[in-house]
């Protein structure tokens, strides 16, 4: 299936970058649009804050439902426990002969 570029809304710059591209490449600026189409990775919680961003749900709600609230392992009182930021903002490596 060959994507045409004119049914896209492309600014003059990037049509012009697409066929430096496609000059460079030797392919057709379809062939190049089929190919980054192809290959583009969408990010799975993309759709976390595209979807539904009209609705009331929370953010915190949605993950929640979504089963991603609490799969990541480590600690659960990181907010709350103050070993865990001893020496935040600190610089790593300070010399006192400064």
């Amino acid at each position: 299936m060959s994507t045409d570029p004119t049914q896209y809304p492309l600014t003059p710059d990037q049509l012009e970058k697409l066929h430096a591209l496609s000059e460079r490449v030797g392919k057709t600026e379809s062939e190049i649009l089929d190919d980054l189409l192809a290959n583009a990775r969408i990010h799975p919680l993309a759709s976390l804050v595209t979807e539904g961003h009209h609705s009331s749900e929370s953010l915190r709600d949605r993950l929640a439902r979504e089963g991603i609230l609490g799969s990541f392992s480590g600690p659960g009182d990181l907010s709350t426990n103050p070993k865990y930021m001893e020496g935040f903002g600190e610089p790593k490596y300070c010399s006192d002969s400064d």
